[in-house]
């Protein structure tokens, strides 16, 4: 037969065992309410990050204009989530850098124009000046290796040295035209009449390229015919 005692050692222990197992799913009912309460509050707390896109920024090729339809482009100005009211720029924000792209394609343009304005001035100067036969006609005596001028209704006022030319014979009489602007220069050299020795003619072109006349106040290009004859000495 079965003892009562046991039995009731039996019930007991089960009774215990149901109160244990009961206190434990309460327990862990409450650790996982917290814990998805605390999950919630940290999920809630946490800022909220818009993020902002930017519109695709134009080839600046296709910003080029001309100078009198350029524009300043308006200023950027920082929005806040809400669209509102522009946000201060605060300590650890990244400022906007101007278009610096643009800027140089301005000044590139105004170079530009600059330069076509100032070549087309130039070339107005230019032809505002006039050619006339004033200088008349030089002679230049060639004798041993010095030069004296007569002749010319223009002063010579520098005269470089006369090249060495080494020649066997008297070379034959030289004739060119002279081209003269206002400031003394000669500024074309053309040969009318050869010496017959290539040498001969080439150092008389390259010194005659070097003699200045005096200055004139006349905007004007003066020819003339500067003949050199060889003397013997």
């Amino acid at each position: 037969m079965n003892n009562p005692l046991d039995k009731g050692n039996l019930l007991e222990k089960s009774l215990y065992l149901f109160i244990a197992i009961s206190i434990n799913l309460i327990l862990f009912s409450y650790l996982s309410l917290y814990l998805v309460i605390k999950d919630i509050n940290t999920q809630v707390s946490k800022p909220i990050k818009l993020l902002l896109e930017e519109e695709p920024k134009e080839d600046v090729f296709s910003l080029i204009k001309p100078v009198s339809s350029l524009a300043k482009a308006p200023s950027q100005k920082t929005v806040n989530a809400s669209g509102s009211a522009p946000l201060k720029a605060e300590r650890g924000d990244i400022p906007i850098s101007p278009k610096k792209d643009e800027e140089q394609n301005e000044e590139s343009i105004l170079s530009e124009i600059e330069k076509k304005v100032l070549s087309k001035k130039a070339g107005a100067d230019q032809s505002n000046v006039k050619v006339g036969e004033q200088l008349g006609e030089i002679t230049a005596s060639i004798v041993q290796g010095h030069v004296g001028f007569a002749g010319g209704s223009r002063q010579v006022v520098f005269v470089p040295p006369f090249p060495k030319i080494a020649v066997t014979e008297l070379p034959s009489t030289v004739q060119l035209k002279i081209w003269v602007d206002p400031s003394g220069k000669i500024s074309k050299v053309e040969i009318l009449k050869r010496s017959g020795v290539p040498e001969v003619d080439k150092s008389i072109v390259d010194f005659v390229k070097g003699i200045r006349f005096e200055p004139i106040r006349d905007n004007i290009i003066q020819t003339g015919i500067m003949t050199f004859r060889f003397k013997g000495g």
